[in-house]
């Protein structure tokens, strides 16, 4: 329910949490946001979203603007590789060059989908999943090659999605494979008398 969301909003902002990352494609997302901002103007994140379709981009983003009052979004990322065509990230430059957008990023899964856009100067930040059981980011060539051209690094998925802080016995059977190593991280948190929510914002700090 919204009450419920304005109440997790509040306890994240109270708890130091300062930016939300979300997407025009996730459903009432958005609203909520606009909706509990113009009710506590004393309570404001940065914000992060994603675009997830071709179709109507500016259209979107400024009737987005329109409606929340917002100045800019300080992150918009293409939800996918295959969207940041030369057209759409003309469209964001235009909009970055009014000052509309801070910076222009990619939502990614492996290094291979960044190479294309390494050396493109109007996209400025990737968007990765990392945690535990996915380190694919790790790569100290694709690392190097971030920091020369000024790429800025932006982790998601740290609870892959949930997956790493469900108890095993509540796994489901399509995936109970991954037993084994929920295993061995709760035997690191015993081990060093930590929740598995700690050790995974420690893992990827």
């Amino acid at each position: 329910s919204a009450d419920s969301c304005y109440e997790l909003l509040t306890y994240a902002h109270r708890m130091n949490i300062r930016t939300l990352d979300t997407a025009f494609a996730y459903g009432s997302a958005h609203k909520t946001i606009i909706s509990f901002s113009k009710n506590n103007p004393d309570t404001q994140f940065s914000l992060h979203s994603k675009i997830s379709t071709n179709d109507n981009i500016k259209n979107d983003i400024e009737d987005f603007y329109k409606k929340s009052g917002r100045k800019k979004i300080d992150i918009l990322y293409f939800h996918s590789p295959n969207l940041a065509t030369p057209e759409n990230i003309l469209i964001l430059k235009q909009l970055q060059e009014r000052n509309l957008i801070d910076k222009i990023g990619i939502s990614l899964y492996t290094p291979d989908e960044a190479l294309p856009f390494i050396q493109n100067g109007d996209i400025g930040v990737f968007q990765f999943p990392f945690n535990p059981l996915d380190r694919r980011t790790r790569d100290k060539d694709f690392l190097d090659d971030c920091k020369f051209n000024g790429k800025e690094l932006i982790v998601r998925s740290i609870f892959m999605q949930g997956l790493l802080i469900t108890p095993i016995a509540k796994l489901p059977t399509h995936l109970i494979e991954f037993a084994y190593y929920l295993e061995k991280l709760n035997r690191v948190c015993s081990e060093y008398k930590i929740p598995i929510q700690q050790l995974l914002f420690r893992f990827v700090s």
